[in-house]
């Protein structure tokens, strides 16, 4: 996949010709920080925390797009299986429905996690995940993800 740019404007799940969003600095590394799509912004911050992972693409969408955020392991390609673990954690809070307080997460929450891996003949890439979920639910799968941030808790800031 290489380095991929963090707005929408080339985002490979987006039309082409499709009006990239309002950007607004985010960080992403301890020094680094850069230009993301505004409702994203929050995410992806959090999501930069988590040790072994860094975010590398993310576009909020719309009411006709579903938001994406591309994530990949950071450094050492021996942490894939950090992607993995992370990946089973969200989806079994999700899959059993509840958070925090044993409040109701409902069907319409559609978000999907894929975990890829993709090569030819001259490229290996890095595995990533994707995911996706409806733009009205970037707060709701925020706070989901802010739940499941202290069970990664053995680093909990940014890593340089």
């Amino acid at each position: 996949m290489g380095k991929r740019a963090y707005n929408c404007k080339n985002c490979p799940l987006i039309p082409s010709g499709y009006t990239p969003h309002r950007q607004i600095k985010a960080r992403i590394s301890l020094n680094v920080f850069e230009n993301v799509d505004e409702q994203l912004k929050d995410m992806i911050e959090l999501l930069n925390t988590f040790p072994n992972i860094k975010t590398t693409e993310s576009c909020q969408g719309d009411n006709s797009h579903y938001a994406s955020i591309f994530i990949e392991c950071r450094g050492d390609a021996q942490n894939t299986d950090y992607l993995y673990k992370f990946c089973c954690k969200l989806s079994t809070i999700l899959a059993k429905r509840h958070y925090q307080k044993d409040e109701i997460l409902t069907p319409e929450y559609e978000i999907s996690i894929h975990l890829v891996w993709d090569a030819d003949k001259s490229i290996v890439n890095p595995p990533y995940i994707l995911l996706k979920f409806p733009n009205r639910r970037i707060y709701e799968i925020t706070n989901i993800i802010s739940y499941i941030r202290p069970q990664f808790a053995h680093n909990k800031g940014y890593i340089q």
